[in-house]
């Protein structure tokens, strides 16, 4: 019973993070279409100014620090309080921990990379903001997986410890979290694109 109630808890997450980032995104952010055929790998326009995009994906970004933190809040007070007592698992959670941390910040940093990559060619400033907001989205969403992840192996395992996989998670974390200083650097903006900024 408690881990279908753990699995409906994660659904119920994961749609109301889903709802925020819909929600957060207004009608205007969308790309539109440049006029004409539209190839796979044509450029499209933003219709968002880049200094827009940097402030929503900020509030994105404390939106998810803030529900990764309320959680680990909520199952230490379940642990340390008794309130629930985990049942003996077979699964190897002392090796999963350490390989899930470590796997996931090095995919966001190979698809930081990557992706950041791919923007430098995208014509214009609030294309490139584009770009970079996405890439920050898909970094970002893989760690909080992982983190989340390691919350819920302390909770099954019933060890405290194990939330200190996932403070260093939050630290990798905050490590990624999109700013001015990192998309500049990212995708090697000129002197005249930071002004803008």
């Amino acid at each position: 019973n408690f881990l279908s109630k753990i699995k409906s808890f994660s659904c119920f997450a994961f749609f109301c993070s889903l709802s925020f980032e819909t929600a957060s995104s207004p009608a205007s952010s969308e790309p539109a279409l440049v006029s004409g055929k539209q190839g796979f790998n044509q450029p499209y326009t933003a219709t968002m100014s880049a200094r827009d995009t940097l402030k929503q994906l900020n509030l994105l970004f404390l939106a998810l620090a803030g529900g990764q933190i309320l959680f680990c809040v909520l199952v230490a007070y379940m642990l340390s309080s008794g309130l629930y007592r985990a049942a003996p698992s077979d699964l190897p959670f002392d090796l999963l921990a350490p390989l899930i941390l470590i796997g996931t910040a090095a995919l966001a940093y190979w698809l930081d990379k990557r992706l950041s990559e791919n923007g430098k060619a995208q014509p214009g400033l609030d294309n490139k903001a584009l770009q970079y907001r996405n890439a920050a989205i898909i970094r970002l969403a893989v760690l909080e997986g992982g983190n989340l992840f390691l919350i819920l192996a302390a909770l099954l395992e019933g060890r405290l410890h194990f939330l200190l996989f996932f403070a260093i998670g939050l630290l990798i974390f905050f490590y990624f979290r999109p700013s001015r200083v990192n998309f500049v650097a990212s995708f090697e903006l000129s002197e005249s694109e930071q002004q803008e900024l």
